[in-house]
């Protein structure tokens, strides 16, 4: 009897080594078998919102399951960003983040005092980088008579403190890129923060503001209808996809770089191998010919990392904007 209980516990212990050894392996063979939520921390309409959906809609198709987009916005990003780290960490909540949903949170642990350089994988995991475009400078079509940077200098100068931009928010990328902007042409504009792209966008159109750094998905059906004068690209180099607009830099304000990016993120401690799975998921998506043609249409192009690469990419981005802020307005 002593050996046949002896015998039964080995069993059972063997069994339960093998489930915690294979448990994430078999979680990541069956991943997703329900449907995912993927929190966008904006209003509906913004360019991290147009991104979301468009990857949202190919992992559903690969994974044979629902992909639901839920906006969560506030605070540039961090509402969202504090919903998606409260979830359970099983893959079944993932976020689409922007360079100033991270911030947010950058900025958040520094009035927490927590010492030493921000990580971004102590508070969310990173999946992968999904696109960063760079910004498109445009101003009001009817109310803003200029078509170059530089005649928009020229206006600012002449106008200092009255020339007015938008932005998704008090420190979000738009409004450091226009602080970028200030501190590098030398000029004095007056920053309208919005809680969100979309509004911003709204008033821009009506001429309440008079100009806007705006991620490019957002503001191309614009241009194209002639309601908004694209002045020139904020990326350090020319896009293939926007062939036709010039930098900052080549327009005459040299070294001028700046990017709005948007990449994925679930729950910290999400298991490694959901992890991976996630990753080589939408690694796919991002290779796929439609998902590049639509996001191709807004003025990304899909631009996928590994999880370390990406949150190394991240800490480092994150970092230079921090920097940034201590001057901006």
């Amino acid at each position: 009897m002593k050996f046949l209980k002896a015998l039964s516990l080995a069993a059972t212990a063997t069994l339960a080594l093998t489930g915690a050894l294979t448990g994430p392996a078999v979680q990541a063979a069956d991943y997703p078998d329900d449907r995912v939520t993927m929190v966008v921390p904006y209003n509906p309409g913004g360019g991290t919102d147009i991104l979301g959906r468009i990857v949202a809609q190919k992992l559903s198709e690969i994974w044979g399951q629902p992909v639901n987009v839920e906006n969560k916005p506030g605070a540039s990003g961090a509402v969202g960003a504090a919903y998606t780290m409260q979830q359970d960490a099983d893959g079944y909540t993932i976020m689409m983040g922007s360079t100033g949903t991270i911030l947010s949170l950058a900025r958040k642990a520094i009035a927490d005092g927590e010492s030493g350089d921000f990580d971004v994988a102590s508070k969310l995991t990173p999946i992968s980088l999904v696109a960063a475009p760079p910004y498109l400078l445009v101003v009001n079509a009817e109310k803003v008579k200029v078509k170059t940077v530089e005649e928009f200098i020229a206006l600012a100068k002449a106008n200092p403190g009255d020339v007015t931009y938008g932005s998704s928010g008090r420190g979000s990328a738009s409004h450091l890129t226009g602080a970028l902007f200030e501190n590098m042409a030398q000029v004095d504009l007056l920053h309208v923060p919005y809680s969100g792209t979309g509004k911003a966008v709204t008033d821009l159109l009506g001429g309440q503001i008079s100009a806007m750094f705006a991620p490019a998905p957002v503001v191309l059906p614009h241009v194209e209808a002639g309601t908004l004068t694209p002045i020139a690209l904020t990326g350090a180099k020319p896009s293939s996809l926007l062939p036709d607009y010039p930098t900052v830099d080549q327009a005459g304000v040299k070294g001028f770089d700046s990017v709005g990016w948007f990449g994925l993120f679930v729950p910290k401690g999400t298991p490694d191998a959901i992890v991976s799975k996630i990753n080589a998921d939408l690694l796919q998506a991002l290779a796929s010919d439609d998902v590049k043609a639509k996001m191709g249409e807004q003025g990304a192009e899909p631009e996928g990392m590994a999880p370390e690469a990406y949150r190394a990419w991240v800490n480092k981005d994150i970092k230079q904007w921090l920097d940034i802020e201590k001057t901006a307005d």
